[in-house]
């Protein structure tokens, strides 16, 4: 591994490596491998590929991601003519997914905790996704939004399966 940059912030170290063998970008916060992609900014994890494909299959067009890490659902939704809104609590996630791992810069990013957002954002979006965690475990106060977005007759989201 290469280490590209580190960056000390109030949420956890992050430290952006290169894999010498396939050059791909791996974003490490708090000692945890959060994301890693080629250099097109494609996730190189399989549950990205297994939400995007979820995405794919329904009329889905806006799209709201709270937790930014690499960015790299976002920038694959992206390039498939999707919509997408990202909120993470921390600024440099975005800049960091913005540079390293080609999260494109029309897509809108606000810097915010994902509830409050959700509590003063009264947008209505086709697909909600929590990709949000400390270490290992989704923020606490985010758990209730999460059985929250399962339902798709719920004033927030529209339903994309119809």
């Amino acid at each position: 591994m290469i280490t590209l940059t580190k960056t000390a912030t109030e949420f956890g170290d992050i430290t952006i490596a290169q894999s010498r063998v396939v050059g791909s970008h791996i974003y490490w916060q708090g000692g945890w491998q959060q994301r890693e992609a080629d250099r097109n900014g494609v996730s190189l994890a399989a549950y990205v590929h297994a939400i995007f494909g979820l995405l794919a299959q329904t009329s889905a067009r806006a799209t709201l991601m709270i937790g930014c890490g690499g960015g790299t659902l976002g920038t694959m939704l992206a390039h498939a003519g999707r919509s997408v809104i990202v909120v993470d609590i921390n600024p440099q996630s975005i800049a960091l997914a913005r540079q390293y791992f080609s999260l494109p810069e029309h897509i809108t990013c606000y810097v915010e905790d994902g509830a409050s957002f959700l509590r003063r954002n009264e947008a209505v979006f086709d697909a909600i996704i929590i990709d949000a965690f400390i270490e290992e475990k989704v923020p606490r106060h985010l758990v209730p939004w999460i059985s929250f977005a399962w339902y798709p007759n719920d004033w927030r989201l529209r339903d994309a399966c119809s």
